[in-house]
């Protein structure tokens, strides 16, 4: 494996991002027992080039969020979004391709944006069935708090993705 690079996102990485949390979400989000099938995922990531735009626009007005990219020889293979807005701060997605998961990427990812969030209290929203992500955030101290009931993603067709609540205590 080549040297992963962790920086800054840019607006020109739009795409590669899109692209990676599209993998990410159909080899982690489909649940039989919830109804939740890969076509379903499909749909919600169906407009590639409305998906490309938001997450440019996102890019480039990140007033009180930071977004890193993971990358071997150029290429994105991972990233990360941190927020700290309105008193909250928060993780708010955390995606390495499936083929890099378990070489460390998300684990600096991980330490870069907690080491910009700084100390206080950090949550992440987490899919309550995606026990590999419990255990990833479990790792960084972050704690099961409960499940949510509100802000919940909801997919094409009305299935909502349940998700659980996971908070750390940031150390000064």
């Amino acid at each position: 494996m080549r040297e992963i690079v962790i920086r800054h996102a840019s607006p020109e990485d739009a795409a590669q991002i899109f692209d990676v949390r599209t993998t990410t979400w159909l080899s982690t989000y489909p649940n039989q027992r919830l109804g939740i099938t890969i076509d379903l995922i499909r749909e919600r990531f169906r407009d590639r080039k409305v998906g490309i735009a938001k997450q440019r626009s996102y890019l480039e007005n990140q007033d009180h969020t930071h977004t890193w990219v993971a990358t071997d020889d150029g290429v994105v293979v991972g990233f990360i979004v941190a927020s700290i807005a309105d008193g909250k701060q928060q993780i708010l997605a955390a995606y390495v391709l499936p083929e890099y998961q378990g070489g460390g990427i998300g684990s600096r990812l991980m330490e870069t944006a907690l080491e910009w969030i700084g100390p206080g209290t950090v949550e992440v929203h987490v899919a309550a069935y995606n026990q590999q992500a419990i255990d990833y955030y479990a790792k960084f101290r972050f704690e099961l708090i409960g499940e949510l009931e509100e802000d919940l993603i909801e997919l094409p067709g009305g299935k909502v993705i349940p998700e659980v609540l996971m908070r750390r205590e940031q150390p000064v």
